[in-house]
């Protein structure tokens, strides 16, 4: 199981994805610094430029997010 938890999520936060980590100790948490709920990046804690950035399909994947899942799809496969 792979976790990704964005920092800037503001619908769930990094301890509910720890609490899912302790949960599965098998697990894989990443944790990704500037990604929102939708593993969008965010650049700041307004609020408003979070939730714009849901419906904004010019924004790309936060960093990180792609690498994380082609790393632990790859590992599964072996």
């Amino acid at each position: 199981m792979l976790i990704l938890q964005g920092r800037r999520d503001i619908q769930v936060g990094v301890a509910d994805a720890e609490r899912l980590k302790e949960a599965a100790p098998k697990a894989e948490l990443v944790l990704l610094p500037d990604a929102n709920h939708v593993l969008k990046t965010v650049a700041s804690d307004d609020p408003r430029a979070n939730v714009a950035a849901y419906a904004d399909p010019a924004l790309p994947l936060a960093q990180g997010v792609v690498e994380a899942i082609a790393t632990f799809v790859a590992a599964a496969s072996r």
